[in-house]
């Protein structure tokens, strides 16, 4: 289980599997400077939000996400590709060093082949990363998704595996998916084991899979 707590809004959230966690905040300028100040911690700086794993605090922005636009959602983000890369080129270290040696001389060979082209006096790297050569193929996550639930779901696998995202938080995600479409991504946040966190605007139906904490329009805070 783990908890994140904002100490001057006496708000607590226990985001646990098998339970989502909704945060309501029906005050216009609470949810303001909440999500303002979580952003800022994002970025690794201060503030009042506080972040623990089985009561033991944690850094908040190697541990959760926030999106603010559910519809901007972006699988191909420098950090994720930055980190897909490097954990390609770890894999290769291990499995495909003769390989590597044979491309980089045929490689070598060809661009010697290619230069002599020219008339000029040409230079050119010796050795290229295999970040660089991923980079230049344009070797990205397929993110070709028509089901926008999918398109989710995606995102929230490559920021777990890749990244090691533990909260995924979600701001008026409800505006855009229907009861059936929460059904499935809630399903598939239990099977997967996916700690999910929505930030709404405004209260919605009762559900049993669902724990909230409210803060209404006078900063009261609610749990139910």
């Amino acid at each position: 289980m783990m908890c994140l707590v904002h100490s001057r809004s006496n708000i607590k959230l226990e985001i646990e599997e098998g339970k989502i966690s909704i945060l309501v905040i029906e005050n216009p300028s609470i949810m303001r400077e909440v999500l303002l100040e979580l952003e800022v911690q994002l970025q690794g700086e201060s503030g009042d939000f506080v972040l623990s794993a089985d009561y033991e605090p944690v850094s908040i922005h190697k541990n959760l996400v926030l999106v603010k636009d559910p519809l901007a959602i972006d699988c191909n983000d420098k950090k994720i590709l930055t980190k897909l890369y490097q954990n390609i080129a770890d894999e290769e270290k291990v499995k495909y060093c003769i390989e590597r040696d044979k491309f980089d001389e045929a490689y070598l060979e060809y661009l010697r082949e290619l230069c002599l082209l020219s008339p000029l006096p040409l230079v050119y790297d010796q050795r290229l990363s295999l970040a660089e050569l991923l980079k230049t193929a344009h070797v990205v996550i397929d993110h070709t998704i028509e089901n926008y639930v999918e398109s989710l779901w995606l995102y929230i696998k490559v920021m777990g595996d890749l990244l090691h995202i533990k909260v995924f938080a979600f701001v008026n995600l409800k505006c855009f998916l229907s009861n059936d479409e929460l059904n499935l991504l809630y399903k598939q946040c239990y099977y997967e084991q996916k700690l999910l966190l929505l930030i709404e605007s405004y209260d919605s139906p009762y559900r049993t899979d669902e724990k909230k904490c409210i803060v209404d329009v006078d900063g009261c805070v609610i749990y139910c």
